[in-house]
Formats: structure tokens, C-alpha cells, sequence
């Protein structure tokens, strides 16, 4: 492989590719270049998207869980409120129990994300990004990474992915 599947699934905060999809949003919708990052308050009540530009897109300020725009030390977030019919979602995203998120949490990710999901590559193999295998344990996934770090697939128990990190929980509303 040119680059480990590992690594790439690290680009930007999980909440990127596991919460924002809940609200019917993914990074393109912020504009062309604009999506800088993706954030959960310490409190799950809201997911902060923070952007280059406030006024690239009209979209992010259209959707039905926008609440507000902030600055914080001169950085820009789109401020969305979390539905209450995610929290307990959110409280496994938390816990980076990402396997046991219900089927409807699933389908609707795999709906609202911008990563692939049964895509034709060019030499017409059909392709899932690894974050979203990763909901289901998928063994096709679990065969690869135990490839990547040459240990036995038996060793990979639990979850696929490691849990979000302290860094993609700040709160900027009070």
C-alpha cells in the first residue's frame, strides 16, 4: 500500500465523519477549501465546525440544527445543536464504541458523508472508505489492519478505531 489505511483515516477529527453526517451535513457543504475541522461540546449539546470563510456557502446556516456563528480567538464555528435523538449516539462516540451505533445512526452517516461508499474505482473494484467498514467491523477491514501491523486477526478484538481524542471536545457556548 503507498499509504496505511491506518493513517489516512486520521485526517480530521472522527466527529467529522461520525457526528456531522447526523445533522445532514458533511465537510463540502462549508465551500471549497473551507472546512477546517469538526468539533463536540464537552457537554454533547453541540458539534462546532470550525471554517476559513463564515459566508463561503449558504447551506451550513439553511440547516435545521443551526444555531449560531462564533469567534474564539480569532478562529470561525458554525455552532449546530445536536439533536436529542443522537445523544446516545454521541455518548458511544465518546466512548468510541462505534460498532454498537444502531442501524439508523449507520444508514443515515453512510447517507450524509462525504466518504466513499460502494464506489467504482477505476479498475472497477467497488470501494468503502475504512472509516465507515470500521462501523461494522467489517472483515475485510480487520484482515487489512491485521496485515498493516502483522499480527494474527484474532488479536483485533473491539473496536477498529481508537476512541475521539481530547482535542476534538471544546465548548464555546456556555
Amino acid at each position: 500500500m503507498a499509504e496505511s489505511t491506518i493513517k489516512k483515516m486520521y485526517g480530521y477529527n472522527l466527529c467529522t465523519y461520525y457526528l456531522l453526517p447526523l445533522l445532514h451535513l458533511n465537510r463540502f457543504m462549508f465551500g471549497q477549501d473551507n472546512f477546517l475541522n469538526c468539533y463536540v461540546d464537552e457537554k454533547n449539546r453541540y458539534l462546532y465546525v470550525k471554517v476559513r470563510d463564515l459566508f463561503d456557502s449558504e447551506i451550513p446556516y439553511k440547516n435545521s440544527w443551526y444555531e449560531t456563528t462564533v469567534t474564539k480567538d480569532g478562529a470561525l464555528y458554525f455552532v449546530y445543536r445536536i439533536p436529542f435523538r443522537w445523544e446516545s449516539t454521541v455518548l458511544l462516540f465518546r466512548d468510541g464504541r462505534y460498532s454498537e451505533f444502531s442501524e439508523l445512526t449507520k444508514e443515515t452517516i453512510i447517507r450524509h458523508t462525504d466518504l466513499a461508499y460502494k464506489v467504482q474505482n477505476e479498475a472497477g473494484d467497488i470501494f468503502t472508505d475504512a472509516r465507515l467498514l470500521a462501523l461494522d467491523r467489517a472483515p475485510i477491514l480487520v484482515r487489512s489492519f491485521a496485515d498493516e501491523l502483522d499480527v494474527d486477526e484474532s488479536v483485533l478484538q473491539g473496536e477498529l478505531v481508537s476512541p475521539p481524542k481530547p482535542e476534538e471536545f471544546i465548548t464555546l457556548l456556555d
